[in-house]
């Protein structure tokens, strides 16, 4: 699998969880946690970027959330769709290959809330619709193409609501 990932481009994925050992589990049912061996695997994995924004990336506190976001590029991995403060967080990431330019954002739109990066602490983007259009607009004066990717989603179910739909179509 890693041969078959490090022979793209760029290899993009979800990390959903914490690497830290920072924090204390936040009051919720499942907390996710990963040993900092996990910066050498994901890199030697062939992983560029992965996306911070989902609902395990806070499951040991705003700390230990801006320890890994901090160490991932230590280790030549760029995170996206979180921050030390909410305009970092919902700041593109450009990626440019074979002379085309793409810009990256990443959203969470499952609870806990409290993992979203504020004026003043880190964490990660919260999608909202006026936050998604803007930062949309403000990508696309630098980049050919612009990437979202959204952490949204019933669980164990596999169909869209109409609000995510909806969202969907803002983003295209």
């Amino acid at each position: 699998t890693a041969d078959f990932l490090r022979s793209f481009d760029l290899t993009i994925g979800n990390l959903e969880c914490v690497i830290s050992r920072l924090g204390v589990p936040v009051p919720k049912p499942y907390n996710f946690r990963g040993d900092a061996r996990a910066y050498s695997r994901l890199l030697k994995a062939g992983f560029d970027l992965v996306s911070v924004a989902n609902n395990h990336s806070g499951d040991y506190g705003k700390a230990a959330f801006l320890d890994e976001f901090l160490t991932l590029p230590t280790h030549g991995i760029t995170p996206i769709g979180g921050g030390q403060d909410k305009q970092q967080a919902h700041t593109p990431i450009f990626k440019t290959m074979h002379g085309t330019t793409i810009a990256f954002l990443a959203y969470d739109e499952i609870d806990p809330y409290s993992f979203a990066a504020t004026a003043t602490t880190p964490g990660h983007s919260w999608l909202y619709e006026r936050d998604l259009r803007q930062d949309i607009a403000k990508a696309r004066l630098s980049a050919d193409f612009v990437i979202t990717f959204v952490h949204w989603g019933i669980e164990y179910f596999t169909s869209l609501t109409g609000h995510q739909r909806y969202l969907a179509q803002v983003a295209m």
